[in-house]
């Protein structure tokens, strides 16, 4: 997808997030599978540095959707934009101060859950959903102010919403509040021997393909774009051959033997050639935008596949 249509600072660093998610995932499971290779289970190891390593991956990767966020806000300006920019810059300090407690457990005992990690897994996700809640109620409060400001000021909030591209960055952000919380209860609270942490394993599938999620919407946001402007060519386009048809039967009307009769035979050749050749490219187009859609719609069923996976291994 970048290769193709890659462009600008949300396209990069969504590139740049799943390279660190990418990597952050090679080394973890290479350092887990060294350590229980067959034969070798028995063996203790003083300090698993791999671990705290793997934690500058899992930083770049989860923090990015904060960062995503702000780019997306960067059309908006005023105090609550600059108010949800220092609250995401703040709030990577003590994200960044959990994630690196989590890693150095982790390099300590040589695995990768705990009850103290879990506890770092909490606050890490708290963290980072007071910056989530944030950035959603930014964007909200932004797209009701320019709709309102296009005569929509009775229309729900939902309305606003659906006719903006930031309907799956929310969805991610609500998604992240819910994981946050559950997971704080779950493993944190007085109440977590009642809520097994495994019944809400799906959440953190989907937390985890939240780069995934926002690379596909927006993939498919601007090809929809691109599809609208096509539509509007080809539109304004056949209304300009009807006009130009129209003009030339009236010149035919008052043609008079003198004048040469290929003139008005080339000139009713253009439109059909322009026509033609927009035809022709609306149609390639077309099927371009027709096999992405069909690619991007088989990445959305293994990405549910996954999750269903993931989520039947960790039940067990």
């Amino acid at each position: 997808m970048y290769i193709h249509v890659g462009k600008g600072k949300y396209w990069k660093l969504l590139f740049y997030s799943a390279l660190a998610g990418l990597f952050g995932a090679i080394l973890e499971n290479a350092s887990v599978a060294f350590i229980c290779r067959t034969g070798v289970e028995d063996n203790s190891y003083k300090y698993v540095v791999p671990f705290l390593i793997d934690e500058i991956f899992w930083i770049s990767n989860e923090y990015s959707i904060p960062l995503l966020n702000l780019i997306k806000m960067k059309v908006f300006k005023g105090k609550v934009a600059k108010f949800t920019k220092y609250v995401v810059i703040i709030t990577a300090v003590p994200f960044i101060f959990f994630r690196i407690c989590i890693g150095y457990h982790r390099m300590k005992n040589g695995f990768l859950q705990n009850e103290d990690i879990h506890a770092f897994h909490g606050y890490a996700f708290a963290v980072l959903a007071v910056s989530d809640i944030i950035c959603t109620f930014g964007i909200l409060y932004y797209v009701r102010k320019s709709y309102q400001m296009t005569s929509l000021s009775r229309t729900k909030i939902n309305v606003f919403i659906k006719h903006s591209s930031y309907t799956i960055l929310i969805a991610v952000d609500v998604v992240s509040v819910f994981l946050a919380i559950t997971n704080i209860i779950s493993n944190v609270g007085p109440l977590k021997d009642n809520f097994p942490g495994k019944l809400f394993t799906p959440f953190h599938c989907l937390k985890c393909s939240a780069i995934l999620i926002l690379a596909i919407d927006a993939f498919i946001f601007k090809y929809g774009a691109i599809d609208s402007t096509i539509r509007s060519s080809t539109i304004n386009n056949s209304n300009n051959n009807s006009i130009y048809k129209s003009v030339d039967s009236s010149m035919n009307c008052y043609n008079v033997n003198g004048m040469n009769p290929n003139t008005n035979n080339v000139s009713s050749q253009k439109p059909g050639k322009s026509m033609g050749s927009t035809e022709i490219s609306l149609k390639v187009n077309s099927v371009s935008i027709l096999k992405t859609y069909c690619i991007y719609i088989s990445l959305a069923k293994h990405l549910v596949i996954d999750v269903i996976r993931k989520s039947r291994f960790l039940l067990r």
